[in-house]
């Protein structure tokens, strides 16, 4: 259960996705009903694993650059050192592909 919102970038829906060992997860939000497909990516924390607060209360923090801006559904495996990213990505012509992006462990801004 998440912290009650007071409006924003995810007020209608929040989603966990990806949980982290460290108390932290990515989440999918959207603001109303009419970016029901068009989630975006943000980051929330945990001290029990029951209840969340969002980290981005001001904006996803991972966001496609094209359309909608939708990213959502990340998780992520580390294998030898390395993350793989595994995400939905909304493309110019507003289509949504599954990507994979793999990048160093230590390279997340976050």
């Amino acid at each position: 259960m998440f912290a009650p919102s007071g409006g924003g970038w995810d007020s209608y829906c929040r989603r966990l996705n990806c949980l982290l060992p460290d108390g932290r997860a990515f989440y999918d939000g959207s603001a109303s009903e009419k970016e029901n497909y068009e989630e975006r990516t943000g980051l929330a924390a945990s001290s029990d694993f029951r209840t969340w607060r969002s980290l981005t209360p001001d904006g996803p923090v991972l966001t496609s650059p094209h359309a909608s801006g939708s990213l959502r559904y990340l998780d992520l495996v580390e294998l030898n050192g390395r993350l793989h990213l595994f995400y939905e990505f909304a493309r110019p012509d507003g289509a949504h592909d599954l990507r994979r992006a793999s990048i160093d462990s230590a390279a997340l801004p976050f």
